[in-house]
């Protein structure tokens, strides 16, 4: 068949587009890295502050970006995510908070007298006493004000919250003001006997 010159533009051979479809998926796969890279410390303190020891919240999390990287093998799936940085911490929440069964792992060691172990952060913050006490406040509070307020403390807004909660804008003013009530009398309690 003898193309017209100047006209082979309008007809694309398989490899052309399989050569595309790689580059794209690696394009995405370069971008969920970056998307890594900057999110996988602040989700991990977002699922402690849901009440998960370390080793709890890196396990949730670390399921989360498996389930996301393998997103990016179908870049209309990872790419249909409008709201990746909320996206990726609900589903972290979901892995930590799912009950155990045939399809989560058991820890082989169990850890629940140990001591938790301090990993060094990128800031010092990470290893203050204060960041401490504010986690285990943040424990004591029902896991629906948890969740609530770690998308509060990670800068989503209150409709961004109730859309990632799955509740009502109202709902989620709720959760947020009855978590500042209790936060607040568990510091200022702690803070008048020091």
């Amino acid at each position: 068949m003898t193309m017209p010159p100047g006209d082979s533009s309008q007809l694309a051979s398989p490899v052309d587009e399989l050569f595309t479809d790689d580059a794209r998926t690696a394009e995405i796969r370069a971008d969920w890295l970056t998307f890594y890279d900057s999110e996988y410390r602040p989700v991990v303190r977002f699922v402690m502050r849901c009440g998960a020891s370390l080793q709890a919240a890196e396990d949730a999390v670390q399921d989360a970006f498996v389930d996301a990287w393998a997103l990016t093998a179908r870049s209309d799936a990872w790419l249909a995510i409008t709201d990746p940085r909320g996206w990726i911490r609900r589903v972290a929440l979901r892995k930590y908070q799912r009950p155990p069964g045939k399809h989560r792992r058991l820890a082989a060691v169990p850890v629940g007298n140990f001591p938790e172990i301090t990993q060094p952060g990128r800031n010092h913050a990470d290893l203050t006493d204060q960041t401490m006490f504010v986690i285990s406040a943040l424990r004591r509070l029902e896991p629906e004000q948890q969740a609530a307020m770690a998308f509060h403390l990670d800068g989503f807004t209150g409709p961004q919250i109730a859309s990632q909660l799955g509740i009502t804008d109202q709902k989620a003013r709720d959760l947020l003001k009855a978590a500042r009530r209790v936060l607040s009398r568990e510091l200022a309690s702690t803070k008048d006997e020091g």
